[in-house]
């Protein structure tokens, strides 16, 4: 299964975790992919980029959320992809 959004931030995905995404089935691997949207301004101009140790906290919470509900699954943890400030201004992936 696939739960990823375009666009998404990790307080995304904690929120849809804390409110019941993962309940109902018994995965055994959980991969989780998140962070890069949280380094660049959001396409909403509204949110701003975190900062690096922010994204750490988040992600850490967004992991023990996960155990919390899925504690017999493994989960592997991807490393944030590089990003290049260009491609985040508005209109640039158009």
């Amino acid at each position: 299964m696939n739960f990823g959004i375009a666009g998404d931030r990790v307080e995304h995905v904690r929120w849809r975790v804390q409110h019941g995404e993962l309940d109902g089935f018994q995965p055994q691997l959980i991969v989780l992919f998140i962070g890069t949207n949280n380094l660049g301004e959001a396409r909403d101009g509204v949110r701003s980029k975190n900062r690096p140790p922010e994204i750490v906290a988040g992600i850490g919470a967004l992991v023990r959320d996960i155990w919390e509900r899925q504690p017999s699954a493994r989960l592997v943890l991807m490393a944030l992809r590089p990003i290049v400030e260009e491609a985040l201004r508005p209109g640039a992936n158009e």
